[in-house]
């Protein structure tokens, strides 16, 4: 099975079984109508202020940050149950085990998306700099890729150290990642499904890369 036919093999899981796309699709719903509340009201208390040359780039600035906050966090609930439907669907067992869900994983994961945002909010205005743009282009795409990730490596190791090296380890399939589900993020509608698809998606490519097994 080839890498690159992964997204249509994770699109395949994710309409395969009612479940998984209701788990897929609430944490969409939700993050889309709390950031785009999130955003109308910015614009309306403080954007609408000044010149469009500079409040448009705000936006598309706010919008993918506010998207990783309240994204991962409407996310948490129901990622350990899509990544073992994953599991299910390649072997017919959980294989990689999940963590306990207590309170300070909440936390770790509000402090994963707080970090993650900055650093995308970083970027998006590093691009102003000019020839910079690629460069923040590749570091976004790393980015989205550890967020996602970065699920299936807690369930795999402890240390960061570990998580880090298994990642840039595989560096040019996670770019390649990261850069996928950049593109679809702007995509409306598509976009609802992003959280859920893109859990699938990191988590499909994980497994195979650790395991010999195959979707029929």
């Amino acid at each position: 099975m080839h890498n690159l036919d992964l997204p249509r093999q994770a699109l395949r899981i994710l309409l395969g079984s009612r479940a998984l796309f209701f788990l897929a699709f609430l944490p969409g719903v939700i993050t889309l109508t709390v950031t785009s509340i999130a955003i109308y009201a910015l614009w309306k208390l403080w954007l609408v202020d000044l010149s469009a040359w500079i409040s448009y780039p705000l936006v598309a600035v706010f919008f993918p940050v506010l998207w990783i906050v309240f994204g991962n966090l409407a996310l948490a609930p129901v990622e350990d149950q899509i990544i073992d439907r994953v599991q299910l669907s390649l072997w017919e067992e959980v294989r990689v085990p999940s963590r306990d869900f207590m309170l300070a994983r909440l936390g770790q994961e509000l402090g994963q998306s707080i970090f993650i945002s900055v650093f995308f909010a970083f970027l998006l205005i590093f691009t102003l700099i000019p020839g910079m743009a690629i460069l923040s282009y590749l570091f976004a795409a790393w980015a989205t890729s550890w967020n996602f990730l970065v699920s299936v490596y807690n369930r795999k190791h402890v240390a960061r150290a570990d998580k880090l090296r298994e990642f840039f380890g595989n560096i040019v399939g996670n770019t390649m990642l990261g850069m996928f589900l950049n593109l679809l993020l702007f995509i409306p509608v598509l976009n609802v499904w992003l959280l859920g698809y893109a859990l699938i998606l990191a988590t499909l490519l994980e497994m195979k890369r650790n395991s010999r097994a195959t979707i029929s």
